[in-house]
């Protein structure tokens, strides 16, 4: 605290036991609370002789929440409704998010977007990660070059999620995945695949199209294979188990050489996870299905 606000050692004593008593020692919240001080004026800066100023009788902690994501949510909720909405959509994309992608999904130009992020940037809730994020008024359109941003904290991006009314969470999810199909507009790359699919399969309750549940299905089946193939057998198995419930109603004869894979590779998922049993009657169920299939075609 001396440090911070170029004193001698024991100035500040009574504010840093102030402050730690409401922090308990966490550094993010303690810069947090010191910036929550000079705004409310209890600290500020003698421009003559250099040096801050506190007022410790000034502080009022009465409204103030000892929760650290609880006190940025308050924090957050004094920005305008237009910047609330983009840091929800921006929490929901990641700790770290380009502005093309947010601005996709926000459904606004990249210029509007990045102006409704601008009262976020001042307060420090985001940093951007490349210093031209000055230009993008000139912009409407797509940027040629590559501007992102991050939450200042993980604590940050938390507290924007939790912006979200909880009960239209899933329906936010699916139209971001949705938007996020729209922008590729075509086959999904590797890259983007588990998070356009994470999106998807939390508005999975809302989907009535068949059309769209069955390429949600090859999607999760896809990312799937991914994670299989990445080793992570518990997510593969989870993408996996979410194509069943996907499926039409008869999927063995709608889309056979889908089931033919599935199958496949739910049962290796199920040995390379230690669920034996699982694997070896989901191999008697796969024969016994195929079986049936070609006496079907037989007679």
């Amino acid at each position: 605290m001396a440090d911070s606000l170029c004193c001698d050692k024991d100035e500040p004593y009574a504010l840093t036991e102030l402050l730690y008593n409401k922090a308990k020692g966490n550094p993010f919240f303690t810069n947090e609370l010191l910036r929550y001080l000079h705004k409310q004026g209890a600290i500020s800066a003698n421009t003559k002789s250099g040096y801050w100023h506190w007022n410790i009788d000034r502080v009022n902690w009465a409204d103030v929440s000892d929760d650290s994501v609880s006190f940025m949510l308050d924090n957050l909720r004094e920005l305008s409704k237009e910047t609330q909405q983009v840091l929800q959509l921006a929490a929901c994309i990641g700790a770290c998010f380009d502005l093309e992608t947010l601005a996709a999904i926000y459904q606004h130009s990249v210029a509007d977007t990045a102006a409704a992020l601008l009262p976020a940037l001042k307060q420090y809730t985001i940093q951007p990660l490349h210093s031209d994020y000055r230009l993008v008024s000139g912009y409407k359109d797509a940027l040629d070059f590559e501007l992102s941003y991050r939450f200042q904290h993980d604590k940050v991006q938390q507290a924007a999620y939790q912006l979200i009314d909880v009960k239209q969470l899933p329906q936010v999810h699916l139209s971001i995945g949705r938007l996020l199909l729209l922008q590729i507009d075509g086959d999904v790359p590797s890259e983007c695949l588990s998070d356009i699919v994470g999106h998807l399969n939390q508005g999975i309750e809302f989907i009535d199209s068949p059309k769209e549940r069955l390429d949600l299905a090859e999607l999760n089946l896809r990312a799937g294979q991914r994670a299989k193939n990445a080793t992570a057998y518990k997510a593969a198995l989870t993408y996996l188990l979410l194509v069943e419930q996907l499926l039409p109603e008869n999927p063995w004869k709608e889309t056979p050489e889908l089931m033919k894979t599935l199958a496949s590779e739910i049962q290796q998922c199920y040995y390379l996870t230690g669920f034996i049993e699982k694997a070896e009657s989901g191999l008697s169920y796969y024969f016994c299905t195929l079986t049936q299939m070609c006496n079907a075609v037989i007679f």
